[in-house]
């Protein structure tokens, strides 16, 4: 962890300190009075670089301490410190030390062996793994008191097989930021490690992380028995306005509070079909920037398919038609497609939040999938967005 992450960190374990625990249990294992709510073993070690291996001029790493013994001696030590440039380094032991958190001083490729990164501005500590509970659908997120409000709606964010570490860490520290408590990872998502909180600058410790215990498809249905419960998919493409909501449209069920879960689907495909289908409305980022290139593919391929009649009449040898064929695929190679313009996952989520609680955001309902039997034979029934 880098040191955000580390002071977040224990500020969680601070906060989440069992009031109920002895004056005595403090006094014999301080760290072991606090308690954090997702993480498992408890605080473990704070470990700290020590300046004073590095450079033997540097006396603001080592302090002498003058210390009075039980038979009246005065003895000089030597203490290890951390010099006064580093604020930050001297807040976490600080804090560190009032919760009795142990600290060691150790040397600087120690720090890079124990948490495998070079950046680790100064200080690792060592804690519990981070476990997200368990559950079947959205019917488990509301904490005591939580569905009694019902004036506004609760927003849940739900990851869907994205598999890099750092993404999930930016999107949990999106969430933070626009208030957003709540978030779901899939079977198949990473999991909550050291660098997903690294990447979340120690956020992830104040969110409450969920995890699937199925599928998707099946966490979406189970929740649908909610008729409060709304899944908004995210989708690459527009969707056109067939079946557009109106901004501002009041969706709410009256006595109940509304929840509204986004779903983010993995970095390269995005959400399966199978997810879409299951959801109640698409979003989408439209971009001007990709609409201009569709359009000029558009427009480009109605003029080369007026080039190829007029080749066509002019039958060209087998030779020269080789080279034209070889010389507009790499024409083809040349161009940007519209499909490669696209946004990274944590702008684009933080794009479609900030429009989402400020309610501006253009929903489109998604229609069921048509059977093979409504359908005909033969063909696919895939999610119809209309």
């Amino acid at each position: 962890m880098d040191l955000h992450a580390t002071m977040n960190t224990l500020r969680v374990f601070a906060a989440s300190s069992s009031d109920s625990s002895s004056e005595v249990q403090q006094m014999l294992a301080p760290s072991a009075a606090f308690r954090h709510p997702c993480r498992t073993g408890g605080l473990r070690c704070l470990y700290i670089r020590d300046f004073s291996l590095e450079n033997n001029n540097n006396h603001s790493a080592i302090k002498e301490v003058t210390v009075t013994t039980k038979e009246g001696e005065t003895k000089t030590r030597r203490m290890k410190v951390i010099p006064p440039q580093y604020t930050g380094l001297h807040q976490l032991t600080g804090l560190a030390k009032y919760m009795g958190v142990p600290i060691r001083y150790v040397p600087r490729k120690e720090l890079v062996n124990l948490c495998g990164e070079r950046r680790n501005q100064n200080c690792v500590l060592e804690v519990g793994s981070f476990k997200p509970i368990k559950i079947e659908s959205t019917a488990e997120l509301f904490r005591k008191g939580e569905e009694e409000d019902t004036t506004s709606p609760l927003y849940v964010l739900y990851l869907d097989h994205i598999i890099d570490p750092t993404n999930v860490g930016n999107l949990m520290r999106t969430c933070f930021f626009y208030n957003i408590d709540h978030v779901i990872l899939s079977k198949d998502c990473s999991g909550c490690t050291a660098v997903v909180s690294r990447a979340s600058t120690g956020f992830l410790e104040y969110l409450h992380v969920y995890q699937s215990r199925g599928s998707t498809t099946d966490f979406i249905k189970k929740s649908k028995q909610d008729d409060s419960v709304s899944f908004i998919a995210t989708t690459a493409h527009d969707a056109g306005e067939s079946g557009a909501v109106p901004k501002g449209e009041d969706t709410t069920v009256k006595g109940k509070r509304e929840v509204r879960v986004l779903v983010l689907g993995n970095e390269d495909k995005g959400l399966a079909n199978h997810v879409v289908e299951q959801c109640h409305y698409t979003v989408h980022l439209p971009s001007p920037r990709q609409r201009a290139l569709v359009k000029q593919a558009k427009e480009e391929r109605v003029e080369s398919t007026t080039d190829t009649k007029e080749e066509e009449a002019a039958a060209p040898p087998p030779a020269e038609d080789f080279v034209a064929q070889r010389q507009e695929k790499q024409r083809r190679l040349c161009r940007l497609r519209p499909k490669e313009v696209t946004l990274n996952v944590n702008t684009a989520c933080a794009a479609l939040l900030a429009q989402l609680l400020a309610n501006t955001v253009q929903l489109t309902r998604v229609r069921p999938a048509v059977t093979g039997e409504q359908k005909g034979e033969g063909e696919n029934g895939g999610p119809t967005v209309v």
